[in-house]
């Protein structure tokens, strides 16, 4: 695959990628290191770097350029406006609003957020001092330039997205987590600009003839290790929402509990907000965004099923162990290193790497980051808010990057009708 690098030169990559069948273009930055393990999701041809950008990115990827074919072309934009004008964020979720906290503060350009009127949008928000207004129907592409979302499959994200998508404007979609990007339900595959989060994401998604960037979270850049406690406690994610797995929930909690009481390890389930399950017999507590990384620091490894908090927890210094007896087959790749990672498919894995764990002793000094790196690019690095950041301001800037069909807007707009009114 011919891989373009291009950081302003948006007028020839759209022709690059127009005219290079088996092509993909990504955004760059001086400094921006979450490429540097690319060709282990993609097979790489050869690389196309924007020139005004070719001197730091040799500085950057001094490997990739050393093992690739390699050429320079001029870059141009012939469409920028003179000042970029104010974008749009859209909050789906408390989640997605904890995201936009420190991207908000890096942002070089003027911006209003809008939230979902479900999904504890609004009060997190207003927790976090976040300004922010509710959109149920629609957020005006007239007053903006670009639209930025964090889930671009939603009946009202994709509607939203589709909306700018139709008046000429760009709709960038971050990747909020580890997320199923199985082909089914669309997931950042409605936007024009897809944000990944790492370079793993790529073994699940198709970039072909596509342009994207790959930068990282801004949720997990200020998660550090912490020092480990000196017992030991799993923390035990029970996430069974939205009607998925809900009929394995409670034989899953039972395998895990079994095993921590036979191994002697103490446990406390962690229950997402919005799983409804009952848990009279078993200690318990509510978990939420804002608390939930203080209940993996006091504790010395997670247990969960396909979600989110397996990177985190790593990030924080704690083992994490995919324990997926139920045979979910989710469209994101976890490969276990049986350091920092495990995956367990019975109760007898799940043993064997409870067992592992304690005996290496894992802690926050032996986090893998390469590991981390495939997954979180520039995250733990403290830098996924300034490079999101930057690239927002440079794509409120580019011509449309996708075009958008009448029937596209058209089903949108019933489905969020539908959602809206008749099954209220």
């Amino acid at each position: 695959m011919t891989t373009i690098f291009f950081k302003n030169g948006i007028d020839q990559v759209i022709k690059l990628i127009e005219s290079i069948e088996n092509s993909t273009a990504f955004w760059y930055s001086p400094g921006l290191l979450s490429y540097e393990y690319l060709d282990d999701a993609l097979v790489i041809t050869e690389l196309q770097i924007e020139e005004s950008i070719f001197n730091d990115f040799k500085k950057d990827y001094p490997r990739l350029i050393a093992k690739y074919p390699h050429s320079t072309f001029k870059g141009t934009n012939t469409s920028a406006p003179v000042a970029p004008s104010k974008i749009a964020l859209y909050a789906s979720s408390d989640t997605i609003v904890k995201s936009y906290k420190p991207l908000l503060g890096s942002l070089n350009i003027d911006s209003d957020v809008y939230c979902s009127p479900i999904e504890n949008a609004l009060p997190a928000a207003q927790k976090l001092g976040i300004k922010a207004t509710v959109a149920k129907h629609s957020i005006s592409p007239r007053n903006y330039s670009l639209l930025v979302v964090a889930n671009d499959w939603g009946f009202r994200e994709r509607k939203f997205s589709l909306d700018f998508m139709k008046n000429g404007k760009n709709a960038v979609c971050i990747q909020e987590s580890s997320i199923d990007l199985r082909p089914v339900d669309g997931r950042m595959r409605t936007c024009s600009f897809p944000i990944f989060q790492g370079t793993a994401t790529l073994e699940n998604i198709s970039v072909k003839n596509k342009i994207s960037a790959v930068i990282g979270n801004p949720r997990f850049e200020d998660l550090k290790p912490a020092p480990a406690p000196d017992y030991e406690k799993a923390l035990i994610n029970v996430n069974f929402t939205y009607g998925i797995f809900e009929e394995v929930r409670n034989s899953w909690v039972k395998d895990i509990v079994d095993v921590c009481t036979d191994l002697n390890i103490d446990y406390l389930l962690s229950q997402h907000p919005r799983d409804a399950g009952v848990f009279e017999n078993y200690k318990v507590e509510k978990s939420n965004p804002l608390s939930v990384h203080d209940s993996i620091r006091n504790s010395s490894v997670l247990i969960s099923r396909f979600s989110a908090l397996l990177t985190e927890a790593i990030c924080l210094g704690r083992p994490s162990i995919y324990y997926n007896p139920h045979g979910e087959n989710m469209g994101y790749k976890f490969e276990a290193d049986n350091k920092m990672f495990f995956v367990a498919k019975n109760k007898e894995e799940l043993l064997t790497a409870l067992q592992t764990i304690r005996e290496l002793k894992t802690s926050n000094t032996t986090v893998d980051s390469q590991f981390l790196f495939k997954h979180l690019g520039n995250t733990t690095a403290g830098k996924a808010s300034k490079y999101i950041g930057q690239a927002l301001k440079d794509v409120a800037g580019f011509p449309l990057l996708k075009k958008v069909t009448f029937y596209d807007r058209m089903i949108a707009s019933l489905k969020l009708y539908k959602r809206t009114y008749i099954k209220a």
